[in-house]
């Protein structure tokens, strides 16, 4: 309602850029996503013990990126927490909350942890390119939900096609992050980004 009362009090040929850049503006907003964060975060444990890096460790710290003021953020964060800490897997999976929202520096808050693998949950105004980049430097594997993410960002995500869950894996990514993933997850995994 707000919005719509500036939008009528501006001039009629100011007001269709304005609302182009507020339609480009929409696209930045946290990402969809596809595959609900319960079903990612019974799947996380299972994909990360497939990484043959892992092989030999007694327990696995996620760090699940999110932001406290954005609900879907938040919730997903919440979600994938509880089920990550209460797989059974044969392997303590814990989950480390990082909230981002009022940091500058994604590269401190990060090292503060000893990660072995981070969940990025939607974000808006964060740099995934810096979260990439501290990812590869220290060997941690990336998880999103979110699929355009995975294409360009991360390593691993997750996609609905033809009505079944999907894991994606980017080798290119899971290479550069020092995964080695078994045979078995690559032949059911869809492959982007080779």
């Amino acid at each position: 309602m707000f919005w719509s009362k500036i939008l009528l009090a501006i001039n009629p040929f100011k007001r269709l850029p304005l609302f182009l850049l507020f339609l480009l503006f929409g696209k930045v907003l946290p990402q969809e996503m596809p595959v609900p964060a319960s079903v990612q975060g019974e799947l996380i444990p299972k994909i990360l013990l497939l990484n043959k890096s892992f092989a030999n460790k007694k327990q696995i710290n996620l760090g699940i990126i999110f932001n406290k003021y954005s609900r879907g953020s938040a919730d997903a964060m919440n979600v994938i927490s509880e089920k990550v800490k209460s797989s059974d897997v044969g392997i303590t999976i814990n989950p480390i909350q990082i909230e981002l929202s009022l940091l500058n520096d994604i590269k401190v808050a990060l090292n503060n942890y000893k990660l072995d693998a981070i969940y990025v949950a939607p974000l808006r105004g964060i740099n995934l390119r810096e979260i990439k980049t501290f990812c590869q430097e220290n060997k941690i594997i990336t998880i999103s939900g979110t699929p355009e993410w995975t294409t360009e960002y991360f390593c691993i995500g997750f996609d609905i096609d033809n009505n079944k869950v999907k894991i994606d894996i980017n080798i290119k990514t899971a290479t550069e992050e020092g995964a080695e993933f078994s045979s078995h997850l690559l032949k059911i995994a869809r492959i982007v980004n080779r």
